[in-house]
């Protein structure tokens, strides 16, 4: 099947996408890769960089962020005078090893400071109810679906994870070598066809976590978060997802790390905010309702 790719033009009459996130995407971002549904209403890229990016120009900025970031993750310490970076389809391939062939982790919006990152997976109308993706390598049967020797189905290697062996011309993943210290140790124990690999179906979420941790360390800052942000209405799949990650993946001591937020929640901070921020509240709000805005 030949890859749908929508013209600039298709992507920027999407009536999801705020106009200004647009032309922040062709100023600030040119390197950014369109969804190949960008164009599309129910985009979930096109209303993650229009809830966030038009924020780079309001002159509450700051505020806006570190309210946002102190209500849903208490266990980062508030700091009036904190300044938020916000960048869009965030990727470092070779902090998991994701390098060669293969679709690298990539972080919807990406929130950094000088002494805290945030992950931020953001889902809308079609893939909220899909809640956090899970391994390829199971759901396609390339691997028998748990973490042990045997579970490589595709070219029989004794490995007990087939990600972590060269595969053509993807390389080995790290998730599994990285994860010590930040995982529960029962998620590296072996297992049998039996049972269920702790990543299957938290893949996407363990990744993002992995990401914050391990982006925090290498840059020194002391702080970090991973949000799954949803429209109220839509929250279940990802809430339970984040329920299961804490529960039986996290340590105890990063489980405060990980959560589900609304972006009911992100749309009363925008109100309280400056004129601007009031503005790009309008228009989302509606959004959030299947109601498309008014662009005049």
């Amino acid at each position: 099947m030949v890859r749908r790719t929508p013209t600039k033009e298709q992507i920027r009459q999407n009536p999801t996408l705020h106009p200004l996130a647009f032309d922040l995407v062709s100023t600030r971002f040119p390197e950014l890769k369109w969804h190949s549904h960008a164009d599309s209403p129910d985009s979930s890229q096109a209303f993650a960089l229009s809830a966030f990016l038009p924020v780079l120009t309001f002159p509450d900025k700051d505020a806006l962020l570190e309210r946002f970031v102190e209500s849903v993750f208490p266990v980062i310490p508030h700091r009036a005078d904190r300044e938020w970076q916000v960048t869009p389809e965030f990727a470092m391939p070779e902090l998991l090893g994701e390098t060669g062939l293969g679709t690298a982790t990539n972080i919807d919006i990406l929130l950094s400071s000088e002494d805290a990152v945030v992950c931020i997976e953001s889902k809308f109308r079609v893939d909220a109810q899909e809640g956090f993706g899970r391994c390829r390598q199971a759901t396609t049967g390339a691997c028998g679906g748990y973490h042990g020797p045997g579970s490589d189905m595709k070219t029989g290697t004794d490995a007990w994870c087939r990600l972590t062996v060269q595969d053509g011309r993807r390389d080995p993943r790290r998730y599994w070598e990285v994860g010590h210290g930040h995982f529960r140790d029962e998620v590296f124990v072996e297992q049998s066809a039996s049972e269920t690999c702790p990543f299957r179906d938290t893949y996407q979420l363990m990744r993002n976590y992995l990401t914050a941790s391990l982006l925090a360390e290498r840059r020194g800052q002391t702080d970090f978060g991973v949000m799954g942000l949803v429209p109220r209405g839509s929250r279940a799949a990802l809430a339970d997802g984040v329920h299961d990650f804490k529960t039986d993946v996290a340590m105890p001591s990063g489980a405060d790390r990980v959560a589900v937020a609304d972006y009911e929640d992100w749309v009363s901070v925008l109100e309280v905010g400056s004129e601007q921020a009031g503005g790009l509240a309008s228009f989302l709000r509606p959004l959030l309702t299947g109601v498309s805005p008014s662009r005049a």
